[in-house]
């Protein structure tokens, strides 16, 4: 077996955001602080994990295609990268998992699985041209989705003047650079912890467990023993005709589109009100000069 080749893009952004990141720490504010934590908390919610996980990969719910296609291009302004290759990974990430063909096999350990895969070309690229059309024709059919595979870098990158035009570098650093930072290793602790350190409702045939604390920080991604649950009804995606890409298990039968709306509504409602506190306890201090 040959051993796989670097992926020298991967490298150079992966290495050029956390760069960027470091320098942010000069510019610490509660404002740039909570501006990082709006990303983390309701943004990245909703893109990776109603957008490109649930909705896309799994199509746990149905959702007209305004919802899909906008749900996906906020996915890849918040940098969790081009949706196609997203879903088509984590489709194989799930019929392979914990073995050697998965993407981020946990039996490769921690690191492995939560960062140092993403140095290397994975094989199902290198050795499969049309691996897209493969894992992914549902999405691959859709011409908005497809020209967004290609140009999502253009679009992680727009927000970044608007945030230093609002906010200076300090904001553009945290707003962007941390937060991007902050939502990547989040979204990897699924892969790497989540198959380490938890505990299990139902056996599977791989290492995934419930992880309590990458839960608080993924917004509800703890489960990851419930999305493998049903690995016996992912195991032939490429059967035609193509079936709704559904794991199958109890928790997300019973998870419909109103839940979804109802926790992402929840959140954001979160992030508004600390926002809200944060400037009432600023006017707070302002106004305490002025009565003495």
């Amino acid at each position: 077996m040959s051993k796989p080749k670097l992926n020298h893009t991967n490298i150079f952004w992966i290495t050029l955001v956390h760069l960027v990141a470091l320098a942010a720490i000069p510019f610490f504010s509660w404002s740039n602080f909570a501006a990082a934590m709006f990303g983390l908390f309701v943004l990245a919610p909703l893109g990776i994990n109603v957008g490109y996980h649930r909705l896309l990969t799994h199509r746990a719910f149905a959702a007209p295609a305004i919802v899909r296609r906008g749900l996906a291009t906020l996915g890849a302004m918040i940098g969790a990268g081009a949706p196609l290759h997203w879903v088509a990974m984590h489709r194989v990430h799930h019929r392979y998992s914990d073995t050697g063909q998965d993407p981020h096999d946990a039996t490769r350990g921690f690191w492995y699985s939560h960062v140092l895969h993403l140095f290397h070309q994975d094989p199902h690229e290198a050795g499969e041209a049309d691996y897209i059309q493969k894992y992914a024709p549902d999405l691959a059919a859709d011409p908005y989705l497809a020209w967004l595979n290609k140009r999502w870098l253009w679009l992680a990158l727009a927000p970044l003047p608007t945030l230093y035009l609002a906010g200076g570098w300090g904001l553009l650093l945290w707003g962007g650079f941390v937060r991007i930072v902050l939502t990547w290793h989040v979204m990897w602790f699924v892969n790497s912890a989540s198959h380490r350190w938890g505990y299990r409702n139902y056996e599977t045939r791989d290492r995934t467990v419930n992880c309590w604390w990458v839960g608080l920080l993924a917004a509800g991604a703890l489960l990851g023993a419930w999305s493998h649950v049903g690995l016996d009804a992912v195991m032939h995606f490429d059967v035609a005709p193509l079936a709704p890409w559904r794991p199958g298990n109890p928790l997300l039968d019973r998870l419909d589109v109103m839940d979804l709306h109802a926790l992402c509504l929840a959140a954001t409602v979160l992030g508004l009100a600390g926002l809200l506190v944060r400037r009432a306890v600023a006017l707070r201090r302002e106004a305490r000069p002025n009565a003495g």
